[in-house]
This record gives structure tokens, sequence and C-alpha cells, in this order.
């Protein structure tokens, strides 16, 4: 743990490693404090003490979960630097029918599909960390995501759904089924939930209604095993995200704000995500 007795905050503070599936989407230097787990009304100071704290501690980042409702605590965190990041969203399950662009086709990924499976989700991995400030280190070892996706295929309560044509894979869709913690009871959410854990689509493919395809035919799944909500998370400065995930009906229940202290720390390309 590590905080500050002057803000009277204290942060959790985790080193991730090329080794560790969180290599792929996480900082892998950051401190991070928690939904409801720091005080209001600080006048803007607190958080700008902690990142000076984290600073000088060698820290790379900081990351503050607040609700989307809270407009002060954005406020807060505003004044004090840091920046939104990374949003947690969610809709009512209602799902609508999949449609396919012409020539492509969609089915449940098997052990066969390693390969593309593995390269795809290291696509989207390299293009968060080169073009958004998410955190996500540009290193992005290939042998990673190969256990990443056997993971995958091996987990009881995970699918993965592929698009194909004749020629290759153009994207993958992982869907989840995922019981919530008392925080995201606290949001709303119903304790069991749908999560789309990945959506990627190669980068010839994208435009053409592929990834639109893709979460249609996650969404049909997800309503055939009984869920009701569908929840997910997006990067805010990721230029497709954004528009996607809100004309599909995803309403924001969480902003992490986040404080890049150490550009040069194996946090991303472009810090000023």
């Amino acid at each position: 743990m590590f905080g500050t007795g002057a803000a009277r905050i204290t942060a959790s503070f985790t080193v991730h490693t090329p080794e560790e599936p969180e290599w792929s989407y996480r900082s892998p230097n950051y401190a991070q404090v928690e939904l409801g787990d720091w005080p209001h009304g600080s006048g803007g100071r607190a958080f700008a003490t902690l990142c000076d704290a984290a600073r000088a501690a060698g820290i790379a980042r900081v990351n503050v979960e607040v609700a989307a409702s809270d407009r002060r605590a954005a406020d807060e965190l505003s004044e004090s630097g840091l920046l939104p990041g990374i949003v947690f969203a969610a809709r009512d399950l209602a799902a609508p029918g999949a449609v396919e662009p012409r020539g492509l086709g969609i089915r449940l990924a098997g052990v066969g599909d390693r390969a593309a499976l593995s390269a795809l989700a290291r696509e989207e991995a390299v293009f968060q960390a080169a073009n958004t400030a998410a955190g996500t280190a540009l290193d992005q070892p290939p042998a990673l995501f190969d256990g990443i996706a056997d993971g995958w295929l091996a987990a009881e309560d995970t699918v993965v759904l592929i698009a194909e044509t004749a020629e290759r894979a153009e994207g993958i869709v992982v869907v989840q089924l995922s019981v919530a913690s008392d925080a995201e009871l606290g949001l709303g959410l119903p304790r069991r939930f749908g999560y789309i854990a990945v959506l990627s689509v190669t980068e010839s493919a994208r435009g053409r209604g592929v990834g639109g395809a893709l979460t249609a035919h996650a969404l049909a799944w997800l309503a055939a095993a009984g869920t009701q909500t569908v929840a997910l998370h997006y990067v805010v400065d990721n230029p497709t995200s954004v528009p996607f995930w809100t004309r599909r009906g995803f309403e924001p229940l969480t902003i992490t704000f986040t404080c890049a202290l150490d550009p040069d720390s194996g946090a991303g390309a472009a810090i000023a995500r």
C-alpha cells in the first residue's frame, strides 16, 4: 500500500511483468485508488499531493476511480491535474439481430484458432499502447498472448467469437459471465452480468461493420445465457471507442482518472491518453 497522510488517501501499488496477462492492458507500474476509498472536499489539493508523493517514490502512474455521476469528485480530480482515462459502462441486454457484412462469418472459436486469437489480441494491445495514453507497455511479447488465448479457451465462463472471411480471421470478441463485487452492486449492476472483455478487429477490416456484427453476436450469446445486463471497459481517448459504445447504448458507471508521472517508464508512447 502507498499513501500520503496529508491527503488522507491510500492507494494500492502494483507492478506487472511481461509474463502476466495484466501487462497487455495495464500500466506496468501504478498506484490505484478504488471507488469510494477517498474523502471528498479536499479543495483540489489532495490528489495533487498524492501525485507529487507518488512521483517522488518512483511510481509512474496514479489511477483514481469515481462514479460517473459524481461531478464533485470529477471536478476535484480535474483540479488536481488528473485526466479521464478508462470508462466502465453498462446497458440492459436486449440483443439486436446479428447482421454480418457480405462474405463474413462468425462462429465460436476453438483450440484450432489459438494463433489467430493470440495475434488479434496482441494487435489490440499494441494499438492501445501506440495510440492512447492508457499506460499500456509498447513491448507486448507474442508468447504472452498465446497464454491469454489458452486461458480464454479453457475457461468455463468465457466464450470467444471469431469473425472470418474465406481468407483470414478479421476480428474477435471475448465474452464472460461475471459476478458483481459489492462496489459494482452499489452501482446498480445485478449479481450476475455479462462482460465484454475484448473486442479486436484487424486494422485492414475496420470500418466495415465487423465490430458491430461481433458485438451483436456477443449480446445474443449473453441473452441466451440468461443475463440481463452487459458491461465493459473502454478507453476515453481511443477515437473509435466512445462513439462505438455510446451508439450501442452503453452508459458510463465509473470513470478512472489518471495522473501519468513518468512517460519513460514503459507506460506507453503517447502520454497525453
